[in-house]
């Protein structure tokens, strides 16, 4: 999934904040202490922001607010953090404080292909900053030494959009947690653990329901590997749900696809409903916008399991 938005240009000053003057001799004025003003006395010595003994800047509420995005979700593209922390600003924003975050040692970028989005990490300083500031236990953040595989990117592209999606749907769950954080806290570890589980806890009113979600790219065998995952996913949430509804929801690529997996899982004995659907076929953010418009759907209610 590449993202049609151009993540990282920076397309210029925007009113939001003030541009960027470089190395200005005018904003890097050293006032000697003792020089005069006009009311003649001694001015206060100040030191430019290019001098080696100016303080760093302070992290805005904002800023630590990204790095705990980023920090959660492992890795993150920069339109993913834009729509988490930044919506409503300019991309021009965005990328300027990465620069900045970056420049100070907090997150690590690197670009897709060379080319392509922002891929954003957390760096040891950022998540003592977070951690620092009280923007998320030391135990919610997950630092990667290198960006992750390849092969593993457009997967991860889409746990990190569902996640942050079904977090802010109208009724939100109590829960929702990506597989790194599952595989994290459950000890010891199930026989299968789904990308996103996400759990509205029973109240008086309600009883609440689970929905697993699977994000399956086409990669794996259906029938000797797929199914069998969902088989043993179900196993696990049964227990865990108890009285309350759950259910699996599976995004796939192609409609072939899922017609496939819908054959697979009709003759299979699943513990659980299983809804199959696919995912959008475009990139960017028109593809997280319908990807949105599926999760709310579905996701709103056991009596219609997974998107519709």
């Amino acid at each position: 999934m590449v993202p049609s938005d151009r993540a990282g240009a920076d397309p210029g000053p925007t009113p939001h904040e003030p541009p960027d003057r470089g190395d200005s001799a005018r904003s890097d004025l050293v006032i000697l202490s003792g020089a005069t003003g006009s009311s003649g006395r001694p001015r206060s010595a100040a030191i430019g922001p290019l001098d080696p003994r100016r303080p760093p800047e302070t992290l805005t509420d904002r800023d630590v607010s990204a790095l705990a995005f980023i920090g959660r979700s492992q890795e993150a593209a920069q339109y993913q953090l834009h729509e988490a922390v930044f919506p409503g600003l300019g991309e021009a924003v965005v990328s300027r404080r990465i620069r900045k975050l970056a420049a100070r040692g907090l997150l690590a970028i690197e670009r897709w292909n060379k080319v392509g989005i922002n891929r954003l990490r957390l760096r040891p300083a950022g998540r003592d900053a977070v951690v620092e500031r009280k923007g998320a236990r030391d135990d919610e953040l997950f630092l990667l030494r290198a960006p992750l595989a390849q092969s593993a990117v457009a997967h991860h592209l889409w746990v990190v959009d569902c996640r942050l999606i079904i977090e802010r749907l109208p009724a939100p769950p109590t829960s929702a947690q990506p597989s790194w954080v599952l595989e994290r806290r459950w000890n010891p570890r199930p026989a299968a653990i789904p990308d996103v589980l996400a759990i509205w806890r029973p109240t008086r009113e309600s009883p609440g329901h689970f929905l697993a979600l699977e994000i399956d790219i086409g990669t794996e065998a259906i029938r000797r590997t797929f199914v069998p995952r969902l088989v043993a996913l179900a196993e696990t949430l049964v227990p865990f749900a108890g009285t309350s509804p759950a259910f699996i929801s599976v995004l796939t690529r192609g409609s072939r696809r899922v017609a496939a997996i819908q054959q697979a899982v009709a003759s299979a004995s699943i513990a659980l409903p299983v809804v199959v659907d696919s995912l959008p076929p475009a990139a960017g953010r028109p593809a997280f916008a319908a990807l949105r418009t599926l999760l709310t759907v579905g996701a709103k209610s056991p009596s219609h399991p997974g998107p519709a």
